[in-house]
């Protein structure tokens, strides 16, 4: 296993002291491969996992130093934004085998010692088959399971949505059940929808189930939220923080938002809309900063400048004091999602100082950015979905009768 290549026409407008440093970090990856194939020969399992931890950390450092030099001709303007995120696709899910890889090793060494002296002891190595090659299939057996295990628990979800929009629903007091169709408050349109037509937006990736964690809000609304296209930021009024929804994507604004009966919301109608919520829960402040900073990101990404320079020009737009996050963090994950680094006065004031190594920030960032990658391409693809089923609804349903069939709503 080797970390994926730059592609050639990149790596050819790489400096050259760059491309030295990436083949440095190849020189100490190949000879620590060769340092594992002697530990096969002359050393005990245990000695054999360690140098495979070590290669870990080896091909990680190298594959690191590739997607560095990536974002550094982002930065530098050296290569486009949409040549930056073709070329980091590969490294995402190579680095989060990996990563998953060396934390088995670390956690479970004495299983994976385990299981490797019992193929050692149950299995006869081939005739003429050397040893490197007997502990590399011995060891394969092993760990592959494991790390496809992790993936699987990591891309497949296990989360209860429904047991989680109940919960949020509850929380926020956002269902009424009194008439014959159950419906549910949408936060930012303030308006009742039939209750399948408002989502349960998650402002983290789905990991927990707190109701602080998430939002009720009508689908094409929680599908912007998801894509960057909106954002909400605290308010405050005196001592009072409220919240309002920000439109990010101003090429929206004329767009029809919700197509209601009674009129068409454009997105524009909900620039700046404070939210209005039917209980005295609110979500959780570090939850609405993460999805803040992953929308700035996501914006930088996107090459959207007149967000970031609204940002810039205001010097606090998240106007809610407090510390939410490693800083390290943050800036690891501007990078490794857009290549390019957010500007300080953004995070400065609402991050915490770096308390952990740069190495845990990248391994933290480099699960995260694939989690939101896979996130964003699944809300698109959701979303995309939704769009071609109301095509097909509204060409074969009849229209004296198709308003009440398809959305049932009233206002807070």
């Amino acid at each position: 296993m080797n970390p994926p290549a730059i592609p050639r026409r990149i790596s050819s407008l790489i400096p050259q002291v760059t491309q030295q440093a990436i083949a440095e970090h190849d020189k100490k990856l190949e000879w620590q491969k060769s340092a594992v194939s002697l530990s096969s020969i002359r050393s005990s399992v245990s000695e054999y996992l360690e140098e495979k931890f070590k290669e870990c950390r080896y091909d990680l450092a190298a594959s690191l130093e590739r997607l560095g030099a990536l974002q550094q001709a982002v930065r530098q303007g050296t290569i486009g934004q949409e040549d930056y995120n073709q070329a980091e696709e590969p490294f995402f899910e190579y680095q989060k085998t990996r990563l998953n890889e060396k934390k088995l090793l670390s956690k479970q060494r004495r299983l994976l010692e385990a299981d490797i002296s019992e193929e050692l002891d149950t299995k006869k190595p081939r005739f003429d088959e050397p040893d490197v090659d007997f502990y590399e299939r011995a060891y394969m057996s092993s760990i592959i399971p494991r790390v496809m295990g992790a993936s699987a628990k990591q891309s497949k979800s296990t989360f209860d949505s429904k047991r989680f929009k109940d919960g949020v629903l509850k929380a926020y007091n956002a269902i009424d059940a009194s008439g014959d169709v159950k419906k549910a408050w949408c936060h930012v349109s303030h308006y009742w929808y039939k209750r399948s037509a408002v989502k349960a937006a998650h402002l983290v990736p789905k990991t927990l189930s707190d109701p602080e964690i998430g939002i009720t809000l009508y689908q094409t609304i929680e599908e912007a939220l998801d894509q960057g296209a909106i954002v909400i930021i605290p308010k405050p009024v005196g001592d009072e923080t409220r919240w309002e929804c920000v439109l990010v994507d101003k090429s929206k604004a004329n767009h029809t938002a919700i197509d209601l009966p009674t009129g068409d919301i454009k997105w524009r109608d909900l620039d700046h809309q404070e939210l209005e919520f039917k209980s005295e829960t609110r979500p959780a402040r570090r939850y609405l900063y993460f999805r803040f900073i992953i929308t700035v990101i996501h914006a930088k990404r996107t090459g959207n400048e007149e967000f970031i320079s609204q940002l810039q020009q205001k010097d606090k737009f998240w106007a809610s004091p407090g510390r939410y996050l490693q800083r390290a963090t943050i800036v690891a994950l501007a990078r490794n999602i857009s290549g390019l680094d957010l500007p300080e006065s953004i995070y400065n004031d609402t991050t915490f100082p770096d308390a952990i190594s740069d190495q845990e920030a990248q391994d933290t960032a480099m699960i995260l950015a694939s989690d939101l990658r896979a996130a964003y391409v699944e809300s698109v693809k959701k979303s995309e979905e939704r769009c071609n089923l109301d095509d097909i609804v509204t060409e074969s349903e009849d229209e004296s009768d198709s308003d009440d069939d398809e959305m049932e709503i009233s206002d807070g």
